[in-house]
């Protein structure tokens, strides 16, 4: 069951979180429009710079006409203050569009009238004495303002979608498989919190042929901390310990830590799904703390150093201690 809780959990996770991300439509449709009319106007843009640069390269041949075209295509020529401001400068098109957008009582139709009537001007002026080149490019880029004009209209009479709308458009295509998602999510949840408290409750799996085990954790906290307890006094009483004493001391160290320590942190997780989180910190917080100490009183005799040693059982000891209390609180709570 537990894995089938995980399966269902993470599908769920999957179809609310990718209709979840889903815009609504007209936030859909506008950043669509968008999008197209940025794409149009880099266009224009790169082929009026082509443009002016070559319509520049041809001042000193035809200075008065290239000057008069400048004027008209708003291109600015080398020692020749800009006519044109930045936005400007991408298209007439563009500029009778963005002026439009905030005019009262504009309309689509309206502004792409503006603006083709504008690009329709511009494309009559006459282009005797310049390159073929230049002519070539100078038709690219009206060609290109022209293909710009309705996507860059369309954009820029967008209006703001209310949130009440793009709510309610979202519900409409997306809000019933999102709910979906979150159903799933509670539903695998559910499953696995129920798979993980069963088998907190279950007994452990046995070798064939081994005996059960009736030994609960309170019952191994209790003997852990009876026989550190008792290391610890010993050792306290030990004034000169002899080698052999160092290493009876060690071995036994080691003995508890193998029998009685590894049995109750195999334990951990049963004792987490079956109290929490917290109450798991609250006794294996200790506990750990304890077999540290452990560990660092078997360091100390291998080093020869039996009171660091006898420091280290009495804090183990201490440490097994609030770790019992905590056990007997969760199991009391």
């Amino acid at each position: 069951m537990k894995h089938v809780g995980v399966v269902i959990l993470c599908v769920g996770v999957a179809i609310a979180a990718a209709y979840g991300a889903r815009l609504s439509p007209p936030m859909r449709a506008q950043m669509v429009a968008r999008g197209e009319a940025a794409m149009r106007a880099a266009a224009t843009r790169a082929a009026r710079d082509a443009y002016c640069a070559a319509l520049a390269g041809e001042l000193d041949a035809a200075p008065d006409r290239v000057r008069a075209l400048a004027a008209e295509d708003e291109c600015e020529l080398p020692g020749a203050e800009a006519a044109a401001s930045a936005e400007a400068a991408t298209g007439a098109n563009v500029a009778a569009i963005c002026s439009a957008r905030g005019a009262s009582g504009s309309t689509y139709d309206a502004v792409v009238t503006e603006a083709r009537a504008t690009l329709e001007r511009r494309a009559q002026a006459p282009t005797d004495g310049l390159a073929v080149s230049t002519r070539e490019l100078r038709a690219r880029w009206l060609a290109a303002a022209r293909a710009e004009v309705e996507p860059a209209a369309r954009a820029a009479l967008l209006q703001p979608v209310a949130p009440e709308a793009r709510l309610t458009s979202w519900l409409a295509e997306s809000g019933l498989l999102f709910a979906l998602g979150l159903a799933l999510v509670v539903v695998g949840a559910v499953l696995g919190r129920v798979a993980a408290r069963r088998e907190a409750h279950a007994a452990p799996a046995r070798p064939a042929g081994e005996a059960p085990a009736a030994r609960d954790l309170g019952a191994l906290l209790d003997d852990l901390h009876a026989l550190v307890a008792a290391l610890a006094e010993e050792a306290a009483r030990a004034s000169a310990p002899s080698d052999a004493d160092f290493d009876a001391l060690k071995d036994r160290i080691h003995e508890v830590v193998l029998e009685k320590v590894e049995p109750i942190v195999d334990a951990a997780p049963r004792v987490q799904a079956k109290y929490g989180l917290a109450r798991f910190a609250d006794v294996f917080g200790p506990l750990s703390s304890g077999e540290r100490y452990l560990n660092r009183a078997w360091s100390a005799l291998v080093d020869r150093h039996w009171e660091e040693a006898t420091r280290s059982l009495a804090r183990a000891a201490a440490d097994l201690e609030h770790a019992r209390a905590a056990l007997s609180e969760a199991s009391s709570g």
